[in-house]
């Protein structure tokens, strides 16, 4: 999994980094900032997994939309 994470993923990305924040956004019921460490490293994860969704061909679809 982290080879796939290292092939596609650039931390510095600036698209990468906007959909994360927008997903924890969308996806946390509380301000981000004050979340506990558990439940927001469970939201990032969650982004992450999404964003290399999307980025295989054919995926246009949110996997949380299906």
């Amino acid at each position: 999994m982290f080879q796939l994470y290292e092939e596609r993923i650039r931390p510095d990305d600036q698209i990468f980094l906007e959909f994360v924040s927008q997903n924890v956004r969308k996806y946390s019921a509380d301000d981000p900032e004050t979340l506990p460490y558990p439940e927001l490293y469970g939201h990032v994860r969650d982004a992450i997994r999404e964003f290399l969704h999307l980025q295989q061909p054919g995926r246009d679809t949110p996997r949380n939309e299906k």
